[in-house]
């Protein structure tokens, strides 16, 4: 009977450093996804979250956060987050469709939060107000 007790405690000892360690794990690679490098500290982010089938992703908004990247790459920080392979990050930020783009000040917090297609005027106003 002491014999099963022990291995059933050392089971569930397992069970829960390995539940640990996956926890751990995700939220390691949210946060590498979120700070990526040192110049997000000092300037706003764009996540924008798509998926490979979403057609408006690709066709509609794709293009305006590439013409953003060029423009913008030395005052904004842009990270593309595909939100079936990043679930958990798109869940953090609130994501239930996409093309969803979130804009998050230097200090971590959301300033906007848009879901579908949005034009370049909008993003650079948003961007301009985290900054």
């Amino acid at each position: 009977m002491v014999e099963r007790l022990v291995v059933l405690l050392a089971l569930t000892t397992l069970m829960i450093l390995a539940i640990l360690a996956w926890d751990w794990l995700r939220r390691h690679q949210v946060a590498q996804v979120i700070a990526g490098d040192e110049a997000a500290r000092d300037r706003p982010t764009l996540l924008y979250f798509s998926g490979e089938w979403c057609a408006p992703c690709r066709y509609q908004q794709a293009p305006i956060i590439e013409r953003l990247r060029a423009e913008m790459t030395d005052h904004v920080v842009i990270r593309a987050v595909d939100a079936v392979d990043n679930a958990e990050l798109a869940a953090r930020y609130g994501v239930l469709s996409v093309p969803t783009t979130v804009i998050i000040s230097p200090s971590g917090r959301v300033v906007a939060r848009n879901t579908g297609v949005v034009d370049d005027g909008t993003l650079r106003r948003q961007l301009a107000r985290a900054a």
